[in-house]
């Protein structure tokens, strides 16, 4: 018994002109759309998104604080009977960036920064950029890394004793 060769046909399709006008025409017509609410998303992302530096904590003052550091740092403050503001806006390089350090004395007239992270390479850039619009806008800023962390309190009276002398 010979076996029968059975030929497939192949379909021969011509190009999906009408799909690929489609695809073009969508893509001219919803850029626009598409560029706004990407920005719209990540404007609204950058103001509402989840704080992860940190762990949020409460000072004695009453005051949310982004990290336990910090909260330290203000409870020291706050005991000494030294005033402060958390946060206070400062503008820097010829007033078009706007910073937010970690706390201001008004009797002193100087920031506390303190960098927690300076093990991520990321932050480490940062940090290092936030001191440079410090210095160049003639801010005085004293810092505090996590290499400060376990005696927070001393080295904070160590700064609080070079500013009063």
């Amino acid at each position: 018994m010979a076996r029968k060769k059975y030929r497939r046909r192949k379909k021969q399709r011509g190009p999906d002109i009408i799909g690929e006008l489609t695809w073009i025409l969508w893509r001219m017509i919803s850029w626009p759309f598409r560029a706004f609410s990407y920005g719209l998303y990540q404007a609204i992302w950058r103001r509402l998104r989840p704080q992860t530096k940190g762990i949020p904590s409460v000072t004695l003052k009453g005051e949310k604080v982004k990290s336990k550091a910090e909260k330290r740092i203000s409870d020291y403050l706050y005991q000494n009977g030294i005033k402060y503001k958390y946060e206070k806006p400062v503008r820097v390089w010829f007033g078009t960036k706007k910073l937010y350090p970690d706390f201001y004395l008004p009797k002193y007239k100087v920031y506390i920064e303190y960098f927690g992270m300076m093990d991520n390479k990321k932050y480490r850039k940062s940090a290092e950029w936030k001191m440079r619009m410090y210095k160049k806008s003639r801010i005085k800023v004293r810092t505090l890394d996590n290499s400060h962390y376990n005696a927070l309190e001393y080295n904070l009276g160590k700064i609080i004793k070079a500013l009063e002398s």
